[in-house]
């Protein structure tokens, strides 16, 4: 079994659950779930920007 596959977009994490995409701050889940990684991209997008 692979691991999940995860992304670093705007300083959130796009991860793939389970149940679909989702957009995360390291510990919880922010949005989601998405049906596309495309969708989790979006929604990471409109988020402040967190971090750098």
């Amino acid at each position: 079994m692979r691991p999940p596959q995860r992304f670093n977009v705007n300083g959130y994490w796009i991860m793939q659950a389970s149940d679909g995409w989702e957009v995360s701050d390291d510990d919880r889940r922010l949005a989601g779930p998405f049906g596309t990684q495309g969708e989790a991209e979006e929604a990471a997008m409109k988020l402040p920007r967190k971090g750098w």
